[in-house]
């Protein structure tokens, strides 16, 4: 993932991702997506994220799509600035991975 640029306040912003590994696509079936929007690059815990959404329906889940989808809620009271966004998935064994995190505008 790149950053995610251009989130207008109060819209509604879909992210579509594909998650990929060094064979090929990353199956998600059974695996839950976290992906959450903080202020600091490396937060001790959530507790200040300002966005955090939780996905258990993928797209194409043999082919390591999903697709976040942030409401106008979520993102209704976010003060315009910069910020960094994490994504970790959790498979059906309860391993987590983390993707690169990235900047989020």
């Amino acid at each position: 993932m790149a950053a995610i640029k251009n989130v207008i306040r109060g819209d509604s912003h879909t992210i579509n991702l594909t998650v990929t590994g060094p064979t090929g696509p990353v199956d998600l079936t059974g695996s839950t997506v976290f992906f959450t929007v903080n202020a600091s690059n490396n937060p001790l815990n959530d507790d200040d994220a300002v966005i955090e959404k939780t996905v258990t329906t993928h797209s194409d889940p043999t082919a390591g799509e999903t697709i976040i989808a942030l409401d106008p809620a979520d993102t209704a009271s976010v003060v315009i600035g910069d910020y960094f966004y994490d994504i970790q998935i959790k498979d059906p064994s309860g391993n987590i991975s983390s993707l690169p995190k990235d900047k989020f505008q």
